[in-house]
């Protein structure tokens, strides 16, 4: 059974200044936010979790 995270927002690594800005103000309901290494992996996370 795959484990859920409760992320209030995923972005790339990119946006990661942008990403701090976000939790530390707590701009738009931001709790946890997850930073990938790459661009958008949702598309294969998702194909990886079966959904």
């Amino acid at each position: 059974m795959p484990v859920r995270t409760p992320a209030t927002h995923r972005l790339p690594l990119t946006k990661a200044p942008h990403a701090y800005e976000m939790f530390r103000r707590e701009r738009d309901g931001a709790v946890k936010i997850l930073i990938w290494p790459w661009p958008w992996p949702w598309r294969w996370l998702r194909l990886w979790l079966g959904g």
